[in-house]
């Protein structure tokens, strides 16, 4: 639910705050989904060898972290650091549940179905979010209060992706989870 608020409101926060112009605020978006393309690969490659729950959970965290870290900003040069970082730990979150499914599958007759099952759970999620934020951002257009929003669900859901991985492996840190 909180993936994609940053994503849709990153570059309104920008112009309504006065810390770039429009013509600057049309490549904020731009900055932050660059760096979910190397979110998107170099994450992958490292799950491959220490297991996709191990990097899958960290890069949920920093996202939160984030999300939360954008409440703080009051300049241009942290808002592109934030769009940059966020773009990056998000880009990994959106391409490691495939892997962390067939992780967690018993054999490969059960992998589709499962694939199926979480994306119509996740969509759900990724529809309700970003208007729920929009709601809680309203006509006052304070930002905290959506940032905060996004900043929870990521933690909350790192949390349960920490439990996976512990349900999966233990606390051992070295296995392949």
């Amino acid at each position: 639910m909180g993936l994609y608020v940053p994503t849709f409101y990153i570059e309104s926060f920008a112009i309504d705050k006065g810390l770039v112009s429009e013509d600057l605020g049309a490549y904020v978006l731009p900055i932050l989904n660059a760096a979910g393309v190397f979110g998107r690969v170099l994450p992958n490659f490292f799950a491959d060898k220490s297991g996709p729950l191990n990097i899958l959970t960290p890069f949920l965290t920093l996202s939160g972290v984030m999300v939360f870290g954008w409440i703080g900003v009051t300049n241009t040069g942290g808002l592109i650091v934030i769009a940059l970082l966020y773009g990056f730990f998000s880009g990994a979150i959106l391409s490691l549940p495939p892997m962390v499914v067939v992780s967690l599958s018993p054999s490969l007759g059960v992998i589709g179905t499962r694939l199926g099952t979480i994306c119509a759970v996740a969509s759900i999620g990724l529809l309700l979010g970003t208007p729920i934020s929009g709601a809680i951002l309203g006509p006052t257009r304070n930002y905290t209060g959506l940032q905060a929003f996004a900043g929870v669900i990521l933690i909350v859901a790192a949390l349960f992706c920490a439990a996976t991985r512990i349900t999966k492996a233990g606390f051992e840190l070295h296995v392949k989870a």
